[in-house]
């Protein structure tokens, strides 16, 4: 027997990771076990246990790559233009960043159990969020822009109604993200 070609050890955990993901979507977490996972890999059960200790450990991982996708967006902002348009730039990547995980996690068929992931990268995507629009807030308080009293809270406001008013799928891009801007203008003005 020919033995396989060594992949090194990030591009072989990546392969685990996309293939839990791709079976979590597919059959639910419940239903996606380690033994269906190396399957879809095509390695010895012992491998995935190099890389991983449990299931719970895959799942950790593809959540980790939606907070690192949402991350990578928002390491990419352009610092340059307005105080506007990097605000209006934030809030566009955060809806495309909910969107993307929405779309990633709930597609046609709804998997009960995927409820749990998509929960949980919402919350880690929501974290690093609130951190990104407090800061920018407080540019905006000290520039002049804004006076916002308690930047945390607003912060709050908006990712929690972005991420709410997607989930419940009313409002297209355009009228939540200026229904987002409008209330951060509404609070920084009084």
């Amino acid at each position: 027997m020919e033995m396989r070609m060594n992949k090194n050890n990030d591009e072989r955990r990546n392969e685990f990771v996309e293939a839990a993901e791709k079976l979590f979507r597919k059959n639910g977490i419940v239903a996606t076990t380690v033994s269906s996972i190396v399957k879809e890999v095509d390695v010895a059960k012992g491998l995935f246990y190099y890389y991983f200790d449990s299931k719970d450990d895959v799942i950790d991982a593809v959540i980790d790559k939606y907070s690192a996708m949402f991350k990578s967006t928002m390491s990419q902002q352009d610092d340059s233009g307005t105080y506007e348009e990097k605000l209006s730039r934030f809030i566009a990547d955060l809806y495309d960043s909910f969107a993307g995980i929405q779309e990633i996690l709930c597609p046609g068929e709804d998997k009960g159990d995927l409820a749990l992931l998509k929960a949980r990268s919402f919350k880690e995507t929501q974290g690093k969020a609130l951190e990104r629009l407090r800061s920018l807030l407080e540019e905006g308080n000290s520039s002049g822009e804004f006076s916002i009293k308690n930047t945390w809270c607003l912060s709050h406001a908006v990712v929690g109604g972005m991420a709410s008013l997607l989930e419940s799928g009313e409002g297209s891009k355009g009228e939540i993200k200026q229904f987002m801007l409008d209330l951060i203008h509404k609070a920084g003005k009084e």
